[in-house]
């Protein structure tokens, strides 16, 4: 599966796509990486397997559904932001791991949790795997420092992109697409 990395990235893009315009508060910034990374933390949370509930749809629903009416309920101008990153930042996450390779058994992914319990995965990988065990092994560095750059090289130049062409936008009014 992809690193943190790339799933913040991928965070930022959605910030600077949906909401250019909250692209200069650090809070905002800061949130959007830490939900595009929030099903990792199945990872920590005893009694969750790694790639089922937190990587499902159905989890990005529920807690972007929750924070809709609860923002809604206090008020908040906010009610259709956050609920909206918590949204596409999760499915975002699923997005990347389904295109990531993964040598675990079962290999992918329990998107359609609780309906579909089967782990599905692309056929077609984009990303590397990242190794988690022996982590100061020489071979364990060298294939994660691969899988870094690699991650890099793919939604770095995205992330500029998107926000060259948002600033060039707020500026100029010029429109990259």
């Amino acid at each position: 599966m992809a690193s943190p990395i790339a799933h913040s990235l991928a965070g930022i893009n959605i910030l600077a796509l949906c909401f250019p315009d909250r692209l200069k508060y650090l809070p905002m910034l800061l949130l959007s990486m830490f939900v595009a990374t929030l099903p990792d933390f199945d990872l920590i949370v005893s009694g969750i397997t790694h790639r089922t509930i937190m990587h499902s749809i159905t989890f990005s629903v529920a807690i972007s559904m929750s924070l809709f009416i609860w923002l809604k309920i206090k008020a908040s101008p906010l009610y259709l932001v956050i609920p909206s990153l918590f949204f596409f930042g999760i499915v975002s996450h699923i997005i990347i791991d389904w295109f990531s390779l993964d040598l675990s058994e079962p290999a992918g992914l329990v998107i359609g949790w609780p309906w579909n319990m089967e782990y599905q995965i692309s056929d077609h990988t984009i990303f590397l795997n990242l190794h988690r065990n022996d982590f100061f092994e020489p071979t364990i560095i060298t294939h994660n420092a691969k899988a870094l750059l690699q991650e890099s090289i793919i939604m770095l130049p995205v992330t500029l992109l998107i926000l060259f062409c948002r600033r060039s936008y707020f500026h100029t009014g010029f429109r990259c697409s």
